[in-house]
């Protein structure tokens, strides 16, 4: 696993794991990680804090659609539209 989405990993699992008190059947607490099976194929995108090279201060998770799901989502529209 690549430093960043560690990084990434980690920052989930201090806020949803320790400060709200979610998710605590899925963390790894051992690793203090938070990870699911959306991330495989998602962007994730992050702001690292400029003190610390791998110091992630917020992310983003964008679930990328392939063109299965895209057809029927818009088949869907187009049914509800008429």
């Amino acid at each position: 696993m690549c430093l960043e989405r560690r990084a990434i990993d980690r920052l989930r699992y201090e806020i949803y794991v320790e400060e709200m008190n979610f998710f605590q059947q899925q963390a790894d607490h051992e690793q203090r990680l938070l990870t699911d099976a959306n991330d495989e194929g998602a962007r994730l995108l992050y702001v690292r804090a400029a003190a610390g090279a791998y110091a992630v201060t917020a992310d983003v998770r964008v679930l990328c659609l392939d063109e299965t799901t895209l057809k029927r989502s818009d088949a869907v529209r187009e049914r509800i539209a008429a």
